[in-house]
């Protein structure tokens, strides 16, 4: 495993906790259970995995399961996050504004380059669900972003 192996891990472990030193532990314990186990094909899926896993099992967190409405096109609204360009000043307010698991999505899509079948694969969730969230984050942001720049203006 490489250096840029491992930074990109650990950025993965800082999108879940937001916190440097739990990144590092959840990192840190994901390769100590590696080095134990024997015939892991895919390291960097598994390291993923397991630090996801360690950081639910840290948190208590409870994934759920939102319903998906066939009726609304969401691929679209994903779609249109491509188009989006924010400066570092903008990403550190919305990245606040996201959860945990939006900003999990945000990582396999911007940083890993992941498609939504890709996504849905790896956190072992339905794709109407990874669907819902990206339409509800979206929907959260516009309003945040109308307010701001309500306020701007004022």
């Amino acid at each position: 495993m490489n250096k840029d192996q491992l930074d990109t891990l650990f950025q993965y472990a800082f999108s879940l906790c937001k916190n440097e030193d739990e990144a590092y532990d959840l990192l840190h314990s994901s390769i100590e259970r590696f080095l134990k186990k024997r015939g892991i094909l895919n390291v960097q899926a598994y390291l993923r995995k397991s630090i996801r896993n360690a950081w639910l099992d840290s948190k208590k967190v409870s994934v759920d399961i939102a319903p998906f409405d066939e009726e609304t096109n969401l691929v679209e609204g994903f779609q249109s996050l491509e188009t989006i360009v924010i400066n570092e000043n903008q990403l550190s307010k919305v990245w606040t504004l996201l959860t945990a698991e939006e900003r999990e999505i945000l990582y396999y899509w911007a940083v890993l380059e992941y498609s939504i079948d890709e996504i849905s694969f790896e956190q072992n969730i339905p794709k109407g669900t990874i669907l819902s969230r990206i339409h509800r984050m979206r929907k959260r942001l516009k309003e945040k972003s109308l307010r701001l720049v309500e306020v701007s203006n004022v």
